[in-house]
């Protein structure tokens, strides 16, 4: 009797989706983000993390070689995890405080990219960093999840799901024209002033026009494909040119001559189709000086100083159109919840981030139009400069040493990441 009543128990356990060993306390290891082995510290080759052992040695290899092309050929860290449980924990919560506490991607570009597979849980989260979420949406990595990985991951095919995933990220990077950031190092430079000077104006001055005179003809014959599109080049070449029009004027008076009658005639054309309606195709569309057509956002975005509107309408059918534009040197930021430029800086403070030692700042944004708090965290460079200085010395000791120990050794040397950051940008998935 005890025999069946345990066999119909178990039955019931496995139909509901639970292992046994779970339910009975005896399941693997239940990860933090602070528990999870940072491979990368001891070993420079190393961005797949499976202290669990799901993926076989061969795949291992192969993924790590993918990523380590990837970072070399695109400049794009991107680590993979392969983990037993969570927990509780919400996986987006833990894969932007393990992405944040790695510091995927480079400081200035924030290039990062993680993929977290939570086995037991059955949960998976692709976490992008900032400078890649124009490059790999939340509707892109959530396809790469449902149509090249997750039938994978659910035969328990992890290696070659990573791997597929892998290969559609450097696809979608392909189609996205996306090139590696460029990283160069300052150095000095041995012209003396004027020389560097007489050739600045002569680049300037021949060079400089025909590009300039080359980007009009693009923006006049290829860039207006719509009445829209005509409405917004009158603002950005109205901005962009102005400058250029007084430094050329001022250095070189012929052409700054010639430039100002190639704006007038870029001009005449985009204003006249600037006055097209693209509801009624009627010369009819007008600006408004009092807009009335704004949002309740857009209003506040112009109340702050953060973005500057301008609206048109037409005068036959009333078609109304809002076009906004940033405004250079304004505080705010966009929001990451409702995508106003809306959010205000409320707290700004220094910590010292486990193991480096290195100096962050931490900034905490809030929303002044629907409140959302969101944060921030980079690199303080100026606090760490200093501290740079003192510790020189006993770096290059250390360094010199442990060199010796790794070639003696015959293995890789550690490394890190570049202490890029998320802000919460990516999709998350389940099987």
């Amino acid at each position: 009797m005890w025999h069946r009543l345990l066999h119909t128990s178990l039955l019931i356990i496995s139909l509901l989706g639970l292992s046994p060993l779970r339910l009975f306390g005896q399941a693997d290891r239940v990860y933090r983000p602070e528990d999870v082995p940072y491979v990368q510290l001891s070993d420079s080759t190393q961005f797949l993390s499976d202290p669990n052992n799901y993926i076989d040695k061969e795949s291992s290899q192969t993924i790590n070689a993918y990523l380590r092309d990837l970072r070399a050929k695109r400049g794009i860290e991107f680590a993979v995890i392969v983990l037993p449980s969570i927990g509780n924990s919400s996986i987006e919560d833990f894969s932007n405080k393990l992405f944040r506490l790695w510091g995927l991607g480079d400081k200035k570009s924030n290039n990062g990219l993680l993929f977290i597979l939570v086995v037991e849980d059955r949960k998976s989260r692709w976490e992008v960093g900032y400078g890649l979420e124009g490059y790999l949406t939340d509707a892109s990595t959530g396809s790469i999840w449902r149509n090249q990985m997750r039938g994978l991951v659910a035969q328990e095919r992890y290696g070659e799901a990573i791997l597929s995933g892998i290969a559609s990220v450097n696809a979608r990077l392909n189609e996205q024209g996306y090139l590696k950031t460029a990283q160069t190092k300052n150095k000095r430079n041995d012209v003396d002033f004027w020389g560097f000077m007489l050739g600045a104006y002569f680049i300037l001055a021949f060079l400089g026009f025909g590009y300039i005179i080359l980007d009009m003809r693009i923006s006049a014959l290829s860039g207006l494909k719509n009445t829209t599109e005509a409405r917004k080049q009158i603002g950005i070449i109205d901005s962009k040119y102005r400058r250029l029009l007084f430094i050329y004027c001022i250095f070189a008076l012929p052409l700054g001559l010639m430039l100002i009658y190639i704006r007038r005639l870029l001009f005449s054309r985009i204003r006249k189709m600037a006055q097209q309606c693209p509801n009624c195709h009627q010369n009819t569309m007008q600006e408004i000086n009092n807009p009335t057509t704004l949002t309740a956002l857009q209003l506040l975005e112009t109340r702050l100083g953060a973005k500057h509107y301008d609206a048109y309408s037409c005068r036959d059918c009333h078609y109304n159109e809002v076009i906004g534009e940033d405004i250079a040197g304004s505080p705010y930021r966009y929001c990451p919840k409702c995508g106003g430029k809306t959010a205000k800086l409320i707290k700004s403070m220094r910590y010292r981030k486990p193991p480096y030692g290195k100096i962050y700042r931490l900034n905490q944004y809030q929303c002044m139009y629907c409140h959302n708090l969101s944060e921030e965290d980079r690199i303080d460079e100026d606090a760490n400069n200093n501290s740079d200085m003192l510790g020189l010395g006993a770096g290059l000791l250390l360094g010199a040493m442990s060199r010796g120990r790794s070639f003696s050794n015959g293995g890789f040397s550690g490394g890190s990441f570049g202490g890029g950051s998320s802000g919460g940008g990516g999709s998350s998935g389940s099987w």
